[in-house]
């Protein structure tokens, strides 16, 4: 039975896991299509949640399995970036911040599961969600911030060291930096943060673009790599 290798499986989760994550947050109730609300709307968002309880609990296990491969495979494709090569460095600590910024994220996620099991007709049960979802916000503030500094860096780093196509990875650096201006102004200026998180959200589906382009890449460079055989 022929074995996939680290770099071929690196390449596919690069490609799924991002189409995966952000096909199903655009399907997450209370997001982008489906009984749509913004982020201070908190009843809205529990509401949406609660009434779509199967989808919205489908979404968040989708969403976090997107989240994981994606991490997996930018991990594998640092592999590519040489230790003393330009732009290695760069390039591992924005990923430990797409890391931890994932992780954020992966705490979202499991705060909407109980959020879904709202009885939105009791009203300590709509309390707790709202003070649950409160939460929720400054983890998911704190944790894009995270993800936008480590897209930053990561693709600067690539950049510098040769590891991918430059101008894809200049515009994702050039997108990054445009996400955490918009996130620090967002959160510097309340009455903006709805439109600033919009921005941002514009700009994850260009990295999902640039992060799915890496892992056709890596997966046409493992073809042209010359056949080794075994002893």
């Amino acid at each position: 039975m022929r074995t996939i290798s680290e770099s071929s499986l690196g390449g596919l989760t690069l490609i799924v896991g991002p189409l995966l994550a952000i096909v199903f947050f655009v399907l997450q109730p209370g997001g982008v299509l489906i009984n749509s609300a913004e982020m201070d709307e908190a009843y809205a968002t529990i509401y949406a949640l609660s009434r779509y309880r199967a989808l919205a609990n489908l979404t968040v296990i989708a969403i976090s399995l997107g989240l994981i491969l994606s991490l997996y495979g930018q991990f594998v494709l640092l592999g590519n970036v040489h230790g003393k090569a330009g732009g290695a460095a760069l390039a591992r600590l924005g990923f430990l911040f797409l890391a931890v910024g994932g992780f954020g994220w992966f705490v979202v996620q499991a705060l909407n599961f109980g959020m879904a099991a709202t009885q939105i007709e009791v009203a300590e049960s709509v309390q707790s969600a709202v003070a649950v979802y409160t939460a929720e916000t400054s983890i998911a503030l704190l944790a894009s911030l995270a993800v936008a500094f480590g897209f930053l860096l990561f693709s600067l780093g690539l950049a510098s060291s040769g590891a991918c196509r430059p101008v894809g990875a200049w515009i994702a650096a050039a997108v990054s930096l445009i996400a955490l201006l918009s996130l620090i102004m967002g959160i510097s200026d309340p009455s903006r943060l709805s439109s600033m998180i919009q921005v941002s959200r514009l700009c994850y589906s260009v990295w999902a673009i640039w992060t799915v382009s890496l892992g056709v890449g890596l997966l046409r460079r493992r073809k042209t790599l010359p056949a080794t055989t075994g002893n």
